[in-house]
């Protein structure tokens, strides 16, 4: 059924630059208004943002664009948080001996035990050709495995216990280091030649291993399919992302973009009920694969960031795009071609791309980057720590999962309120601040009363408030040619504390309360991190590195 044309009555904001006086003049006008008589040449400023100035700050094609991105961080919970269930904690033991009949009706007599010296968990077994039967051997006939939770997984397939333990810890380390090569790689990749090539590359080589993954029979050729799976998914966050953030207006790059981080609770709920049903790990992997390969699709329907492609230069290309935008938006479209000549004339002299050196030689990007970085390792670390704490409240791995991923969307709908209040810096003090304060009131309240759970839960909401804000700062932050190469680094850092994650929970084992502790410091010490950077609310994208200079901070974040 076809929609119906929508009168969008939302108001665009349109800069007018006052020629003899310099001033920028702010004028409310709707979008439906066919204002022909405009004069073009003073609707653009080199301080002014061109797709506002074109299509409108938010419109119906801004909708639809920002909710295909935000659908892309459904396959990211199921790629990402997929080796919950591919790899559950498994209880197990050795199989029963296969008893020589010289000693069939001594066996009983030697192991002495009528669990036939068989332990849950152990490694080892007693040696059935052992006279004195006192003698412990490694389990020479296998495995069995409990199904209380799946029917099937990588542990059982490929009895990744005891000595084959780490080969376990192996395939999980393939997907972290997967997403942070993919994020950097990517994002890196994406500021050259552009968001639209790598998204296309991304979900083409995402789907394509997703499948394998689920019926290739090795297990190095398993964990290769994953890393390549994580490699491609790391590529789709970051170019998704900023291309979710870089076509809204100033108003509303605090709504979308943050909005864009609630598909990924979702898709863990979803995962967590997918695999309540589908127990053998391949058919769990085959099913999410073949969701995930309905993305194939944008590889035809995305489009090119427009203002990446003027930023660069390729104002033909984007004259194309912002053309279709003002019809679906219902904009007037006569003036397009003239504006962005203005605005191509007015900003000549910084339309150059710039590598990743400037990270270093520019000192303002290097203590953005590094102050941002820090924070995400922050943020990530305490947060994915947490949440392997979070998950000991209950038994079902399945609600475990599914409620912290319903917990983090609604954080996202109440970290839109907090941000429109009071902004991006202030907002993630606060949140830091409380999860902190959650942190330390866990080390005075019982393990098992009620007010342990609603300090964890206020703890979980908190840190998922801050999360998604902190991505908005590092694309915010940083020009146009380097915005996803500065996303796809801080995504890099946050993989790294989520390394870190386990780490700081196994110092539980020297004492229960050193990892809350360690989560309250941080969380702390992230309020400090966050002081130096600039606030970006309402705020212009920059587009080039000489608009975060002193001289012009004030029009810029």
């Amino acid at each position: 059924m076809p929609i119906p044309k929508m009168q969008i009555k939302t108001d665009r904001v349109e800069k007018n630059i006052d020629r003899e006086n310099g001033k920028i003049n702010i004028e409310k006008k709707s979008y439906g208004t066919n204002d022909n008589d405009v004069d073009v040449t003073s609707q653009i400023s080199n301080t002014g943002d061109v797709l506002e100035n074109t299509i409108g700050e938010f419109g119906r094609w801004q909708c639809q664009i920002s909710i295909m991105m935000s659908l892309l961080l459904l396959p990211l919970a199921w790629i990402q948080l997929g080796m919950v269930f591919l790899a559950p904690p498994t209880e197990f033991t050795c199989k029963q001996p296969v008893i020589p009949d010289s000693i069939i009706d001594k066996w009983p007599e030697i192991i002495g035990s009528s669990d036939m010296g068989i332990k849950p968990g152990s490694c080892l077994i007693k040696d059935p050709t052992s006279k004195k039967g006192d003698s412990m051997i490694p389990c020479p006939w296998g495995f069995e495995y409990s199904d209380s939770i799946t029917n099937s997984s990588i542990i059982t397939e490929w009895d990744l216990v005891c000595e084959r333990e780490y080969l376990l810890e192996f395939a999980q380390l393939a997907m972290v280091f997967g997403v942070m090569c993919g994020g950097l790689i990517f994002g890196i990749i994406a500021d050259k030649v552009g968001r639209k090539p790598v998204l296309s590359f991304s979900i083409f080589l995402q789907t394509i291993c997703g499948l394998i993954s689920a019926v290739i029979p090795w297990y190095y050729g398993f964990v290769t399919s994953q890393f390549l799976l994580a490699l491609a998914n790391g590529g789709t966050m970051v170019t998704s992302f900023v291309i979710c953030m870089e076509i809204v207006g100033c108003q509303w790059r605090t709504i979308t973009p943050i909005l864009y981080h609630i598909s990924a609770g979702i898709g863990s709920a979803i995962l967590a009920a997918i695999a309540y049903y589908l127990k053998d790990w391949r058919q769990l992997q085959l099913g999410l694969g073949i969701l995930g390969a309905i993305y194939i699709i944008y590889i035809w329907t995305s489009t090119e960031s427009p203002r990446w492609l003027l930023t660069v230069g390729r104002r033909r290309e984007a004259t194309v795009i912002l053309d279709k935008a003002t019809e679906l938006n219902g904009t007037n479209k006569t003036s397009i071609i003239k504006i962005l000549e203005e605005w191509s004339r007015l900003n000549e002299e910084t339309n150059t791309q710039v590598g990743l050196s400037a990270f270093v030689t520019n000192s303002e990007l290097l203590k953005r980057i590094f102050l941002l970085g820090v924070n995400c390792l922050i943020s990530d670390l305490c947060f994915y720590g947490f949440s392997q704490h979070f998950g000991k409240f209950f038994d079902n791995i399945y609600i475990s999962v599914a409620l912290q991923g319903l917990l983090y969307s609604l954080s996202g709908l109440v970290a839109v309120v907090i941000v429109n209040r009071n902004g991006r810096r202030q907002s993630i003090i606060i949140s830091s601040c409380f999860t902190g304060l959650c942190f330390f009131a866990l080390l005075m309240v019982s393990p098992n009363d009620w007010v342990n759970i609603l300090f964890a839960v206020t703890g979980l909401i908190n840190m998922a408030v801050s999360h998604p804000v902190l991505y908005l700062l590092s694309g915010e932050l940083f020009p146009t040619t380097l915005r996803a190469s500065a996303v796809g680094i801080c995504m890099m850092f946050s993989k790294v504390g989520a390394l870190l994650a386990s780490l700081v929970i196994s110092t539980a084992e020297v004492a229960w309360y050193i990892p809350l502790v360690v989560f309250g410091c941080l969380s702390f010490l992230q309020v400090l991190l966050v002081l130096p950077l600039p606030e970006t609310n309402n705020y212009d994208l920059p587009e080039a590195i000489d608009e975060i200079s002193e001289e012009k901070k004030k029009s810029v974040a």
